[in-house]
């Protein structure tokens, strides 16, 4: 059955808690103040526990998040465009999964509304509802919500707007 794995990883932006399953990466989360991977699993177990499944939770990288570390790293120097590690969505609903995977789509320095988001997926009316998912995103930059914005401004982020504009500047879609 496999166990998940999480740990801190220092970026520019701050601290991220990263967890995941043998699958691939199932959660990014910013977190503020910085703590020691052993406070920030305690802090947000009622978080993970929905990716544990009977699993064990082990302190430290499996594949994934070695990988995912070396690739943030190089994303954050400007060496690559986005992650490609692979994800895991053990949770949300199917019309959020949905949304998470057209997100996915959306390419490195570019921007949608939430209306070309639901428009693209064949959901034109569903606009407050990819909004919605956006907001329950539990992968920001490997599903990168960050570039989904409002028509009349930069909208929501569920890590807060300082960090959404700074990753839009960093793949050179916000001045």
């Amino acid at each position: 059955m496999g166990g998940v794995w999480a740990q801190s990883l220092s970026t520019p932006l701050g601290i991220i808690l990263a967890v995941a399953t043998p699958r691939g990466v199932c959660r990014l989360q910013f977190v503020r103040p910085p703590l020691a991977t052993a406070e920030l699993l305690e802090r947000f177990r009622s978080e993970i526990e929905p990716f544990l499944e009977g699993r064990t939770l082990w302190e430290g990288p499996n594949e994934h998040l070695q990988a995912l570390s070396t690739q943030l790293q190089d994303y954050f120097e400007g060496k690559r465009g986005h992650p490609t590690v692979p994800v895991d969505f053990p949770g949300g609903t199917a019309f959020q999964r949905e949304v998470w995977r057209q997100l996915r789509r959306i390419p490195y320095g570019a921007t949608r509304t939430y209306q070309e988001v639901a428009q693209a997926m064949g959901r034109p009316k569903a606009v407050r509802a990819v909004g919605q998912a956006c907001g329950r995103n539990p992968i920001p930059i490997l599903v990168p919500c960050h570039r989904v914005v409002a028509r009349s401004g930069l909208g929501g982020f569920s890590s807060g707007l300082d960090i959404k504009k700074r990753l839009l500047r960093l793949e050179g879609a916000f001045a």
